[in-house]
């Protein structure tokens, strides 16, 4: 607990710990660190040229969150999104950036409870996920980076309108 709370994912209370608020400026800065490093992390995975049956897992998941989200299942959506996260972090080359992206991811990582419940916003996600999932199969770096950009700078507007 000591260490999640130096990394800021939980606060001490007295002799108790508890996941802190983020205000609209925590939402600001940890994005814009995810902008800078999430981006090149998907480059680095579409210009290795992974083959098709590396991403299978990926394209399982997606098939999931599609599946969950036809089926109204904020909660299931969730779980296949994180397999979705989990699989691309794991063809991250620079283990060094994948550290520091699922540092300043985790901090969201609750927020996602509160929106991934609409489907409005499920959809969104699936629209920029299979965007990005085709820029890896098709191995163009600069169309990874620029989909990953989108969809951050989509789900961090979300975040915002919905911040309490």
């Amino acid at each position: 607990l000591a260490r999640l709370a130096s990394e800021g994912l939980v606060v001490a209370e007295g002799r108790s710990f508890t996941v802190p608020a983020l205000s609209d400026g925590d939402i600001e800065d940890i994005y814009e660190l995810r902008f800078l490093l999430e981006p090149q992390a998907l480059r680095e995975i579409a210009e290795s040229r992974p083959k098709r049956e590396a991403l299978a897992p990926l394209r399982k998941a997606l098939e999931e969150m599609r599946a969950a989200h036809e089926a109204g299942d904020g909660a299931e959506f969730m779980e296949a999104n994180y397999r979705f996260r989990t699989e691309w972090m794991r063809r991250v080359p620079n283990r060094r950036l994948a550290r520091a992206i699922e540092l300043y991811a985790d901090h969201v990582r609750y927020l996602r409870a509160f929106t991934l419940g609409d489907a409005e916003v499920r959809a969104a996600v699936l629209k920029g996920i299979k965007r990005l999932l085709g820029a890896l199969e098709a191995g163009d770096g600069e169309a990874a980076a620029a989909a990953m950009l989108t969809h951050l700078a989509k789900a961090k507007s979300i975040l915002l309108e919905r911040n309490v």
